[in-house]
């Protein structure tokens, strides 16, 4: 939910809450994020639409899955184009403890766990996040082609100056292009790799990045504070 002053949307887009801060501020911010022309604003809005419809979906899904996968998995998993060395036979994840009959006592949610898994994470819950971060990375890696192409032509996504356009694309693809399971696709290409690290370097989102702080892994906190 976001507030500003009499303004409250409990379900907006990041694209209508980008939208709506950028017009009201404008003259105090960077007035190149709405663009300042009929031309720019038409454009901006193009790719505010493309991240909105085809970027935003695929990208959550991505970053959703990644919680339940355990950090290591295998490399044609990463990249989708079967030029890894995994082969998802299942021998890539149980160093040590499937391998020999002594080992039967150990249930498959504790391998899970071993294998870098959230506790709790069952095998099938593992399998059924592995197929959507599958689906979910074709359909991304085809947008990404498309990006590709268009920042042959120009700098950002809505032209040579940075835009909410671009904003936009920040919070799930930081997440992405930061985890080693996922980052190769903004990599291997080298103009989407490019923009992403002109887009992601810049200060303001530095400062953003500084506000957040992970969730407490054991409830200390909590604690702490009804201490």
């Amino acid at each position: 939910m976001v507030s500003d002053g009499r303004i409250v949307c409990g379900g907006c887009r990041v694209s209508g809450i980008l939208r709506h801060i950028s017009h009201k501020y404008a003259k105090q911010g960077n007035p190149d994020l709405i663009g300042s022309g009929a031309l720019e604003r038409a454009s901006i809005e193009q790719w505010l639409q493309t991240e909105a419809q085809s970027f935003d979906e695929p990208s959550a899904e991505m970053v959703y899955s990644l919680a339940f996968l355990p950090p290591a998995m295998p490399q044609q998993q990463q990249n989708g184009n079967g030029n890894g060395n995994g082969n998802g036979s299942g021998n890539g994840n149980g160093k040590g403890i499937g391998n020999g009959t002594g080992n039967a006592v150990v249930n498959a949610s504790t391998k899970l766990v071993l294998a870098g898994a959230p506790p709790g994470t069952t095998k099938e819950k593992e399998e059924e996040m592995r197929k959507l971060f599958e689906k979910s990375q074709r359909e991304l890696e085809k947008l990404l082609d498309i990006y590709e192409q268009r920042l042959e032509e120009a700098a950002y996504l809505a032209g040579d100056k940075f835009t909410i356009a671009d904003l936009s694309h920040l919070p799930n693809a930081d997440v992405l292009a930061s985890d080693p399971r996922s980052r190769r696709m903004f990599e291997r290409r080298r103009n989407v790799s490019r923009w992403w690290k002109k887009v992601s370097q810049r200060q303001s989102w530095a400062y953003v990045k500084s506000l957040q702080r992970p969730p407490s892994s054991n409830g200390a906190d909590a604690d702490a504070t009804n201490a």
